[in-house]
């Protein structure tokens, strides 16, 4: 039947079914880049309707890191910030052009550009990233950076994916699991909620 010809492909071994107990696991407290807001090594969601200032509040989180200084979420806590010297970012926008907009706004909030990578709207290596792709992965392991934003979600998405399927969803955003557990790089997405269907294509 279809379960045993699956579970032949998989060519499952009995090592595949020695199974730990919880004992064995170190239990260990979760680490974060901004407390409560954006975990390391993980992926967080930056969601609204347009126009209301998302790109600004990213813009400003990134300078934040890249100076040391507090970032909004850390004055909304009460935490005071005590990184004490800039770490180093990426972004990948294809919702603005980095030499029209998000020069200006990254520079407006204090960032320290040296300290930021990105890749212009008009650099064909743009097109060779999205979730899982090799350049991606490449980069990351590179330069290591503490954080990655991705403007907008929908923009970086391997083609075929059905946003409206939790599994497309789900196996499109593992590598990005993967590269957060290897290297400790948090993933910021950011998406628009007042988008028609056809915007939510892949540019």
């Amino acid at each position: 039947d279809q379960l045993n010809a699956a579970e032949k492909k998989l060519n499952i071994t009995e090592n595949d079914l020695e199974m730990p107990t919880l004992e064995g696991f170190e239990e260990r407290e979760k680490e974060w880049l901004i407390t409560g807001y954006i975990p390391k090594g993980a992926v967080t969601l930056l969601c609204s309707d347009g126009g209301i200032g998302k790109t600004t509040l990213w813009c400003d989180t990134l300078a934040a890191f890249t100076t040391g200084r507090s970032t909004i979420f850390d004055k909304a806590l009460e935490i005071p910030f005590h990184r004490g010297c800039g770490v180093g970012v990426m972004y990948f926008s294809k919702e603005d052009p980095t030499e029209e907009i998000l020069k200006r706004k990254l520079r407006e909030a204090g960032a320290d550009q040296s300290k930021i990578r990105c890749f212009g709207l008009d650099d064909e290596r743009l097109n060779k990233i999205w979730y899982g792709s090799l350049l991606l992965e490449k980069l990351v392991e590179k330069y290591r950076p503490d954080i990655v934003v991705f403007d907008t979600l929908q923009a970086f998405l391997p083609d075929g994916v059905d946003m409206a399927k939790r599994k497309d969803m789900r196996d499109a955003l593992n590598p990005l699991n993967a590269l957060g557990a290897q290297y400790g790089t948090a993933f910021l997405m950011i998406m628009h909620t007042n988008k028609s269907n056809r915007s939510l294509d892949r540019k």
